[in-house]
């Protein structure tokens, strides 16, 4: 969702139940690929954006020792 989007207005825009977005953030549920499309557009993203993990943030290393 975007930042200040209740799960509501998302669920309304994505056409998709409420109860359902919330099992498939905890992971309790598998969503079928109509509604990964429902959740991309709603999102203004690809199926495949919908599906990339954000990447790993860079961790600050130690200075190199002299």
């Amino acid at each position: 969702m975007r930042a200040g989007m209740g799960v509501s207005r998302f669920a309304a825009m994505a056409d998709i139940s409420r109860p359902f977005i919330y099992k498939v953030e905890r992971g309790e549920s598998n969503p079928k690929l109509t509604d990964l499309k429902k959740l991309a557009n709603a999102l203004g993203v690809s199926i495949a954006e919908l599906l990339t993990p954000p990447p790993e943030p860079k961790r600050a290393g130690r200075p190199a020792s002299r």
